[in-house]
């Protein structure tokens, strides 16, 4: 690997500080990071203290002045990074675990691959699996509307997917990367101020992916690079309820959509006729779900 190239690691922290801990822990030892920055969302569980107990010069922790949601708390991050000349910066989940081998494929196919601004790994699940789909696809206006009743759905094309068994090991381009685990090229993140912190949760890869590809760069996967994910563990703690996910994750679309797809008011209508209908929907599968666990 180059050793000219400095790279960062940002990991997002709310109310899972164990586990956040161990990752950046983890991290800091492998000798391709030269800075960790863990930044706590402000949680209410004391995340915030127990996590500056693992501070050193290579990890610093940081706490947001408010719970501005993933690209809000990312942002000071990545702002951080960048200050300290980081040229590569890795955004990760706290439930995510990665080994050194991943981190080295992926910023040495950064630097080899200069049209590419962001490029992260296949996904595997706890179990071992890849999880699948192995890629995520930008949805137009039309996918989104589509998406959110159950009759709808029905109507969408399915999107092809990456078969891994014929991909090489090389960097495959795609539309868009899972927020999870990703790098970004901090020159092509500032280019772009950053993620769009108008969106609390849901989305920012999508929006990232738009305004990198808006100035003809590239988003990638490198088939050869691998890292596991449990699930949206501190997403499922702070949000128990589906409807309330589902919420969050249509304010997003709306959001994108208006901003990135730039709808008229009949879309827009239709658009938010059609996610209030299937928040409804979502209520109801909420109240059967809890109906069933009291009984």
């Amino acid at each position: 690997m180059n050793q000219n190239v400095k790279v960062g690691f940002i990991i997002l922290n709310y109310n899972t500080w164990q586990e956040t801990a161990q990752l950046a822990e983890k991290v800091n030892s492998f000798s391709c990071v030269d800075k960790v920055i863990v930044v706590d969302n402000l949680s209410p569980n004391g995340s915030f203290d127990e996590l500056k107990k693992i501070q050193t010069d290579d990890i610093i922790v940081v706490c947001s002045d408010k719970n501005g949601g993933y690209s809000y708390g990312n942002n000071i991050g990545a702002k951080i990074a960048d200050g300290l000349g980081m040229d590569i910066v890795f955004v990760s989940n706290p439930d995510v675990d990665v080994e050194e081998e991943a981190i080295i494929k992926i910023v040495q196919a950064m630097v080899e691959h200069s049209e590419y601004a962001i490029l992260s790994g296949v996904e595997y699940n706890i179990k071992g699996e890849v999880d699948l789909p192995v890629v995520w696809h930008a949805y137009s206006y039309w996918d989104d509307l589509l998406d959110c009743l159950v009759l709808t759905r029905k109507l969408q094309r399915g999107k092809k997917d990456i078969d891994l068994n014929q991909q090489p090991a090389e960097v495959v381009e795609v539309d868009l990367v899972k927020g999870s685990f990703f790098a970004v090229r901090m020159s092509d993140f500032r280019s772009v101020d950053f993620f769009d912190d108008n969106v609390f949760l849901f989305c920012e890869e999508r929006i990232l992916a738009k305004k990198m590809q808006d100035k003809g760069k590239k988003v990638g996967l490198l088939t050869n690079a691998i890292y596991f994910h449990n699930h949206s563990t501190s997403i499922n703690q702070a949000y128990k309820k589906k409807s309330q996910q589902i919420a969050l994750l249509y304010k997003a679309r709306y959001y994108y959509n208006v901003k990135y797809n730039q709808i008229g008011l009949v879309k827009k209508w239709l658009l938010m006729l059609f996610m209030k209908l299937s928040i409804a929907e979502f209520h109801v599968i909420d109240y059967v779900r809890a109906k069933r666990y009291n009984r």
